[in-house]
């Protein structure tokens, strides 16, 4: 059973000097009856009355006679929430000790209060303490601390008007009689030094059972810093919560808690001794059937409070138990109902002992592995429990023979039960195979085809002879699995099974390549350390790894423009091998301070050795491939384009080759930059090639599809519009003029397409007529085709006049046998259309 205590607010009371007093620190004031009466009409609003009547006779508290008087009338109002329900109470609002007159010219308040039930109500004890008194009188007396400990002795319910003198209430639900002592306590001085003891004497009356208590309590501090005083109060109840094989009340005993406080510095530890009733050392505890060995000395700890056992020792010639602590108050002197051989509630065994280890635990529980049948009698082992005790050889989780493990938990002969709770087998390595085995060689030795636990290994094969051993022999080209989830194909050779180890790859380029776990099968991926140059590829050097992600390094915006290059058509005559052109490519400077443009050319989708350098100044030596651009300004260079007759191969005179150059603009900044609008750094230019000395192709089974290259266009969208329109043009033809021209044709679609944002395209017209994207056109002969291209001003960031958004649109002619295989030319059958974009509404 679990005690549960009212919470007891602020229960101190400690002294700002010491005092030198007699040995007695404590005595009895007086003693009194009490008569509260309850008006209970209204669960909002509960009046009451209350009278105290104290003995009218002289005590002489120490060393001054006072009498208080006779009886006090007090009238209050009130009202208790408990579980959420409002009901009538009274201990928390009696002012007990303003019936403390002629002693006392003024009377203090009780400012705390505990009660042994939540609403105060019934038959059961309350305490009031940490209140004061003052007066003419009360100043005379040595400085002390007051507690009232009473009880309730019943509860009437009556429906009258009160009996009280003077009390205003005409109905009375409730009437409540009781009585109570007043209690003063006095503290003893604690100098500062090493092995301080103090020692103090406390004499209360128990409202429980109606009997003085006198209590001896000393102190033995480790060590006091500053000196101060040390009071022991002694009460009936305190606030705090007993674990259930506590018990403050039992068999005639009745416990004495203790509130101990020390205005002095103190270094932990503290020993803490107090007496108990043995005057007859009869090892029984006086006026009780209680044992002496039974008492432990508890220590309130924590919020909220927590009795827990702090016994180091025990006197039983003294008659004196102590706890050793970290700090003080409360204390309380319990029976253990633990070890008294009888099953009390709480308790599931009760050897007669609260020793644990034995069966039955310190707080009277049973143990794993152990029955306790007969209270006071010893446990004995569970056979059966899968647990192995000490008098157990195994223990297989049953009580039956013939499995191993016999009934009384033994192994039994030719078994083994290496693993508790599990079933038991036949011994490995005596030369026999047994059902469970599946080889015997007569050794417990792994690594020889027969494993330690007498199982085939992997790569092996055993041959079991009748009632003898087993003879096994490497395996090898057989699949397997090592085990090792990093290795792949694994295969028995010579009796080993080998797997090909996986290879881990690097995440990236702020990542090293990891290792492989064997049991997941997973890589790990450490990142390189922080610091690590990388590469983000936006222009800007210095980037580097921060925690496996590559981080940009700072660097300036600056804006280099490639101006949209032109087509250029090559027609190689059949007397000459080549043909040297040279194409003009204008750069511009869109940044706002003159910067050094670069220009490089990509001629990968060329035959090699079509492109030279570019050349910013012709007149000089060497190639010049950058130059000082002012602001908005631009700069041409002029790339040299050679074209060899043996490098390009056109299917007819009507049907060009075509590959692109890419001419890449890019400003020249120590530790690199980033471009606001990468788009237009990126001028193409198509070249298309007829080598008139290539044998013309006839075709007159499938069909030859071809394009015009485009030339660049540029859409403005006006200030103050959202949108413009612009119509493009693309030429789609029919090469098939040999060995006679196709008449009427065939069929040629056209289609358009980009993923340029801002930029939406219409339907192809090729015939106008019917406004079709398919037109027959006759062989030798080409047609126009139209597009509507709307550009919308939302999606279009431009960041001046000088830096365009550069979209490509790719128009692609479509002919009946496509796509076009060798000999027929596909390079010729699309063309990337470049269109330059430019919102005068941005800034």
């Amino acid at each position: 059973m679990r005690r549960s205590l009212v919470p007891l607010i602020g229960l101190s009371f400690l002294l700002t000097q010491a005092i030198m007093l007699s040995p007695v620190r404590a005595l009895q004031v007086a003693t009194g009856a009490m008569v509260v009466e309850v008006y209970g009409g209204s669960l909002t609003d509960t009046s009451a009355c209350s009278m105290v009547t104290w003995t009218n006779a002289t005590v002489n508290m120490f060393g001054t006679d006072v009498n208080f008087g006779t009886s006090v009338q007090r009238s209050v109002c009130f009202s208790q929430t408990i579980a959420g329900v409002q009901q009538p109470g009274w201990c928390k609002s009696i002012d007990l000790a303003g019936a403390l007159t002629g002693a006392f010219d003024s009377q203090g308040g009780i400012t705390d209060v505990v009660c042994s039930e939540p609403s105060c109500l019934g038959t059961d004890s309350f305490v009031a303490s940490n209140f004061s008194v003052s007066g003419s009188v009360a100043a005379a007396l040595p400085l002390a601390a007051y507690t009232v400990d009473g009880s309730v002795g019943s509860a009437t319910f009556v429906n009258g008007p009160s009996t009280i003198p003077q009390c205003p209430l005409s109905l009375v639900n409730v009437r409540f009689t009781g009585s109570g002592t007043l209690n003063a306590f006095q503290a003893v001085a604690t100098p500062s030094g090493a092995n301080v003891s103090v020692a103090s004497s406390t004499t209360f009356l128990n409202p429980i059972n109606g009997q003085s208590v006198d209590v001896s309590v000393n102190i033995d501090f480790a060590a006091i810093g500053t000196p101060g005083s040390t009071l022991v109060t002694a009460t009936s109840n305190v606030s705090g919560a007993l674990s259930s094989n506590f018990v403050t009340a039992v068999d005639g005993y009745q416990a004495t808690f203790l509130d101990i406080h020390t205005t002095a510095e103190v270094a932990p530890p503290i020993t803490i001794c107090t007496n108990y009733a043995d005057a007859d050392n009869d090892g029984i505890i006086d006026g009780t059937t209680v044992p002496e060995t039974s008492l432990r000395f508890l220590h309130g700890e924590g919020t909220p409070v927590v009795f827990v056992d702090r016994t180091v020792s025990q006197d039983t010639i003294a008659n004196q138990i102590c706890a050793e602590v970290n700090s003080l108050s409360p204390f309380v002197t319990v029976v253990n109902l633990c070890g008294n051989g009888h099953l009390d509630s709480g308790e599931t065994c009760d050897d007669g002992n609260a020793t644990a280890n034995d069966g039955c635990s310190a707080t009277c529980h049973t143990e794993s592995g152990w029955q306790c049948t007969t209270p006071g009698a010893a446990c004995s082992f569970v056979c059966g429990n899968s647990i192995v005790n000490s008098s157990e050889s195994c223990d297989d989780g049953n009580a039956m023979g013939g499995d191993g493990c016999s009934a009384s938990c033994q192994i039994e002969s030719g078994w083994q039960c290496p693993t508790p709770g599990s079933p038991c087998t036949f011994v490995c390595g005596n030369g026999v195979v047994d059902p469970s085995e599946g080889c015997d060689d007569g050794g417990n030795t792994g690594g020889d085809g027969c494993s330690a636990d007498c199982k085939v290994e992997t790569c092996f094969h055993c041959t079991n002879m009748p009632g003898g051993s087993s003879t096994c022999t490497p395996q090898s080209g057989t699949t397997c699995s090592d085990g090792d989830l990093c290795t792949t194909g694994d295969t028995c050779q010579s009796g080993a099974c080998v797997g090909t180890p996986v290879q881990c790859q690097s995440l990236g380029q702020c990542f090293d390549v990891g290792t492989c776990n064997s049991l997941t099968g997973i890589c790990s991926n450490p990142p390189k350390g922080n610091g690590t140059l990388c590469n983000d590829g936006d222009g800007c050097l210095g980037d580097t790894c921060e925690s496996g992600q590559c981080q940009p390094a700072s660097c300036p915006n600056v804006d280099a423009v490639a101006l949209a290059g032109k087509p250029l058509s090559v027609t190689i005559g059949t007397g000459t091998t080549s043909v040297t052109k040279t194409v003009s490519i204008t750069v511009r400077n869109a940044d706002a301070v003159s910067r050094t443009i670069s220009l490089a050319v990509d001629a990968s989708d060329c035959p090699a050795g079509v492109a030279g350098d570019p050349d910013f100044d012709p007149s000089t030596p060497a190639a010049d491939s950058s130059v000082l651009v002012l602001p908005g300004k631009t700069k041409k260079a002029k790339v040299p384009v050679t074209i060899q007759s043996s490098a390009f191969d056109s299917f007819n005179f009507k049907a060009p080759a075509r590959c692109t150059l890419a001419f890449i603009a890019s400003a020249v900044v120590p530790g690199g930059s980033n471009d606001p609008s990468p788009s237009n750094n990126v001028a193409l230019v198509e070249l298309s090639v007829v080598d008139k000395h290539d044998s013309e192709h006839a075709a007159p089974t499938v069909h030859e599809t071809t394009i015009k290259s485009a030339p660049p266009v540029a859409v403005n969208i006006p200030l103050h519009k959202d949108s413009a329109v612009k119509t493009l043009k693309a030429s789609i033809g029919n090469a098939d003029y040999r060995p006679s021209a196709e008449n009427p044709g065939d069929p040629i679609s056209l289609s358009a397409s980009t993923t340029c944002l801002g930029l939406t395209l219409g339907t192809p017209i090729c015939d106008p007529v019917t406004s079709s994207d398919t037109v027959t056109v006759k062989g030798g002969a080409a047609k126009t085709c139209k597009i509507s291209a709307t550009a919308f001003k939302g999606p279009i960031d431009t960041p001046n006049k000088f830096a365009p958004q550069r979209c490509t649109v790719t128009l692609a002619a479509h002919g009946p046998s496509d796509p076009e295989m060798t000999p027929l030319d596909a390079s010729n059958n699309s063309t990337q259309l470049v269109i330059d974009l430019l919102d005068k509404n941005d800034n």
